[in-house]
């Protein structure tokens, strides 16, 4: 921390690079400061691939803020993968930021709840009924909640309540509730 304090930007390179994690990210945040955002993302980018956690979202904001959202994304994805949720959640917000659909849909088939999630919403802000409708039929609940939110503001109250039913009928407790 004093390193930092005194801008000893060569000292901490050298601990850094000799696998000190706090030594990177002080270092990074001097680099970020001073606008060498590349420079920090090349400082963490060792860290990140050892799986150092806190390495990964930093370099992973910063490549966004860098307008590098695919190279954020495939920095979060193995750790998504491997069944991080807070890097589950940040890969599909991502994703559906780009609107790659067909990758949120790859995540989501493959059992992520949060991708799920987001890519219902996405279908459901495009009016995307049918893609939602099989989606729900196929089991998806978070389809079948964006798509009965989604026919209620279009007036379709009947057809709403016939997706939660169905979702109820099919053991979603909290849709059970919600239908009555």
């Amino acid at each position: 921390m004093l390193l930092a304090k005194q801008g000893q930007i060569k000292q901490l390179r050298s601990r850094a690079e000799n696998g000190d994690s706090h030594a990177a990210a002080w270092l990074t945040d001097l680099l970020v400061e001073q606008g060498q955002v590349e420079d920090a993302i090349e400082v963490l980018r060792p860290h990140a691939d050892n799986g150092d956690g806190a390495a990964i979202y930093r370099v992973a904001d910063l490549l966004v803020g860098q307008g590098q959202v695919e190279d954020a994304i495939g920095v979060l994805r193995s750790r998504a993968d491997d069944g991080d949720d807070p890097a589950a959640r940040r890969t599909a917000d991502l994703l559906a930021e780009q609107g790659q659909l067909e990758q949120l849909r790859t995540r989501a088939d493959n059992g992520d709840k949060d991708t799920a999630h987001r890519l219902a919403v996405l279908l459901a802000k495009q009016e995307q009924i049918e893609q939602l409708r099989s989606r729900a039929e196929n089991g998806d609940s978070h389809a079948a909640a964006s798509l009965a939110e989604l026919l209620v503001e279009q007036g379709r109250v009947e057809d709403a309540i016939e997706v939660l039913r169905a979702l109820a009928d099919n053991g979603d407790r909290d849709r059970r509730r919600s239908v009555g």
